[in-house]
Formats: structure tokens, C-alpha cells, sequence
């Protein structure tokens, strides 16, 4: 991400990339309280009450590509999708992205697996890590939180049992004499 992105975003942490040489970097990042509100409004969450992550960063394949790998911890609060109650969830989640230049990025999508972790474009400049671990943050929430006890109405689920014509059954009668009007 470069210096003029980084603007745009809740969680900026930018490092300079012209600085990374040989050695792993280690940094421990922490969002403010107004980082923490940011991030909750993008995400739709009814709350973030902390996010920190300790991240390293290193070249890798040469000095041609960055791989970011780290630990992200937070407390968020979701809604719950059946009562909209409030749902409190911790996040403990590892992770590990590879940065690489362009066309190595469109050379790995040739032939890739769906299941297959494609390596990010490299920025120019400066690496956000404020940005990948609240987007490693994102991927890690729950989709569909439920508050305790909370269900959902058989009715609506489909599971209801209720008595139905089978839709072959006049079918069967009519096969079985074509001559009535069924």
C-alpha cells in the first residue's frame, strides 16, 4: 500500500519497504480507541473493544517478494443473526501473507487451485500492516453469530412437517387410468 492509500484507511501502521533488508522485522501494533470505532463501522460490527497483532516481515524469494506473517487478538461485539442481541467474540487468529511483484502475482493466477492462497501484489514504498491485519481481522469473524439459546423459527428454516400432496401422485393416478380428468 503506498503512503497516499494509507491515508484512506482506519488502521494505518505503513512500513517503509526501502528499509527491509535481510533481517525479520517484529512489530507489535495496537488500534486507539477511534481506530477501534473506524474498524467496527467498516466491518458492521457493534464494537471493537480491542485489536493488537505482532507481526514479522522479511524478504523472501530473494529479496523479491515480502512475506508478512503475524497474530492478530481482538474482543468485538457482533449482532446476533436471529435476535440482534449483542454477541461477544474473541478473536485469536495467526496468519501469513506473501507480497510479491506484479507479475508474479498474475503468473501464480495461471492454473491456480480455488483453494490455492495467491501472493498479494507488492506495494510500492510502504507495506500497511495496520491495513492486513484488519483485513486478517475481517476474515476471521464470525459469519453468523448467535447469542446464547438463540434460534431460529423451524417455520422458517424449512424444517416445518406438514402434510403435502405429492406433486406425482396424480401422475401415478392418471397413468394408471388416462381416461379420468385427474
Amino acid at each position: 500500500m503506498t503512503a497516499t492509500q494509507t491515508d484512506a484507511v482506519e488502521f494505518s501502521r505503513p512500513v517503509d519497504l526501502s528499509r527491509l533488508g535481510d533481517a525479520t522485522i517484529v512489530q507489535e501494533i495496537e488500534a486507539t480507541e477511534g481506530e477501534r470505532r473506524a474498524l467496527a463501522r467498516r466491518f458492521d460490527l457493534l464494537g471493537i473493544d480491542s485489536l493488537h497483532a505482532k507481526v514479522d516481515i522479511r524478504r523472501v524469494q530473494g529479496g523479491t517478494a515480502v512475506r508478512l506473517a503475524g497474530h492478530v487478538s481482538a474482543a468485538v461485539t457482533q449482532s446476533c443473526v436471529v435476535t440482534l442481541n449483542p454477541v461477544e467474540n474473541r478473536i485469536e487468529e495467526d496468519f501469513t501473507v506473501l507480497y510479491a511483484p506484479q507479475a508474479a502475482v498474475e503468473a501464480a493466477m495461471i492454473g491456480a487451485d480455488a483453494d490455492m492462497d495467491l501472493p498479494e501484489p507488492l506495494p510500492e514504498g510502504a507495506l500497511d500492516i495496520g491495513e492486513a491485519v484488519a483485513q486478517q481481522l475481517s476474515l476471521a469473524l464470525d459469519p453468523f453469530p448467535r447469542a446464547p439459546g438463540a434460534e431460529i423459527d423451524p417455520e422458517w428454516r424449512g424444517d416445518a412437517k406438514e402434510e403435502r400432496e405429492n406433486p406425482f401422485a396424480r401422475l401415478a393416478t392418471f397413468r394408471k387410468n388416462p381416461n379420468s380428468s385427474g
